[in-house]
C-alpha cells in the first residue's frame, strides 16, 4: 500500500460538537473534507491566496465544518461578511516561527 504524503497541519482544533479538525495549507482554493470516521475533518487552504482571500476561505471552510447542513449560499455570504468585518478592524495573519531542530 502506498502512503500519500500529507503536509503537517498548521492548526488543530475541536468543534463545538467534539469533532477534531486539522487545517493545512495546500494548492487548492479551499476544501472541508469529512473523513470516514465522522470525528475527522480536514480543512485545506490554498497557500497562493492573498491575505484577505485566505481569511475568507478559512472562515468559509470552518463554517462548513461547524454547520455541515447549511446551504452554500448562506455559508458564502456569512464567511465573506465576517472576513470583511475582521479585515476592517485590522485582523491579519501573524507568521509564527517554529523552532527548527539543529
Amino acid at each position: 500500500m502506498i502512503k500519500r504524503w500529507k503536509p503537517e497541519p498548521i492548526a488543530r482544533l475541536t468543534l463545538r460538537n467534539g469533532k477534531k479538525v486539522e487545517i493545512e495549507r495546500n494548492i487548492i482554493m479551499g476544501t472541508c473534507s469529512f473523513g470516514f470516521e465522522s470525528s475527522n475533518i480536514s480543512i485545506a487552504i490554498d497557500n497562493r491566496l492573498n491575505e484577505f482571500d485566505t481569511l475568507d476561505t478559512l472562515i468559509h471552510e470552518f463554517l462548513h465544518a461547524e454547520c455541515p447542513n447549511e446551504k452554500e449560499a448562506n455559508i458564502d455570504s456569512l464567511s465573506t461578511s465576517v472576513a470583511k468585518m475582521l479585515w476592517k478592524i485590522g485582523y491579519r495573519r501573524k507568521q509564527i516561527k517554529k523552532n527548527r531542530p539543529r
